[in-house]
């Protein structure tokens, strides 16, 4: 019994670090966006927590935004920056539920500017927000000591998005995903050409930054386009087809 459950627990692993990984890199975006969409708002709010002086505020804006920045690159760039942007954001974060307890043990009235200048005062609800966040982020710290963290680079937030969650989000079930009974559509795109070079999250490239031509592309088992060209018709003509009727579409569109 033990044993299947520790079995459960090491293959839900990836995605609970996944799932860490997507929360804080998106709370942290929008944390640090928010901040600078009215900084001097938000430097007068810095400056009204009583902490620092209050000459000191807009270094601080800019320390706390680079390091949230710094955060939810190390969470999209994954590999061997997972790990240190995980400890990262726990730097951060236990500073922020320090600064928040310190104003709400002094009884002052005041925002955190947390997500930027807004009139919400402080609660214990901060507290709480930054403490789960603390526990997802400590935790994936600690599951990404015990292994190679370029076992990361692949996990499923991506992959997932790109590939399983497309066909559900387009209610079909025979694709997205390689098995028997399923359609063999695939893709195959290289990542080991000059475009490439240098990169060490190779799916993240691909889905930010795919070449503009797949190397090969297989539709319901059937081989459409080998080494950047298309098999099944010819391409100078279906490209004059496509520019003949986007100028008819333009003309139309003009009356």
């Amino acid at each position: 019994m033990l044993g299947g459950i520790n079995d459960w627990a090491v293959a839900a692993l990836p995605w609970g670090v996944a799932a860490a990984r997507t929360l804080i890199g998106g709370i942290f975006v929008l944390s640090a966006l928010g901040k600078l969409r009215r900084p001097g708002d938000t430097v007068r709010g810095i400056s009204r927590l009583r902490v620092l002086p209050a000459q000191l505020s807009i270094a601080v804006l800019a320390a706390v935004v680079c390091g949230e920045l710094s955060v939810a690159a190390a969470m999209l760039l994954g590999g061997p920056l997972l790990r240190p942007g995980f400890l990262l954001a726990v730097i951060l974060l236990v500073a922020f539920t320090v600064v928040i307890m310190s104003v709400l043990r002094r009884h002052l009235v005041t925002s955190c500017s947390c997500f930027g200048a807004t009139d919400r005062p402080i609660t214990y609800f901060d507290v709480v927000r930054n403490c789960v966040l603390l526990i997802a982020a400590i935790g994936s710290a600690a599951a990404l000591s015990q292994g190679d963290p370029n076992a990361y680079r692949a996990i499923p937030t991506l992959g997932w998005i790109v590939v399983c969650g497309g066909a559900a989000c387009l209610g079909r079930d025979d694709c997205g995903t390689l098995e028997p009974g399923k359609c063999a559509d695939v893709a195959f795109f290289r990542v080991d050409d000059l475009a490439h070079a240098g990169m060490d999250d190779l799916l993240a490239a691909l889905a930010l930054a795919p070449p503009a031509r797949a190397e090969a592309v297989v539709v319901n088992g059937k081989v459409v386009v080998r080494e950047g060209r298309l098999l099944t018709g010819d391409e100078t003509t279906i490209a004059r087809e496509i520019a003949a009727e986007s100028n008819r579409l333009r003309a139309f569109a003009r009356l």
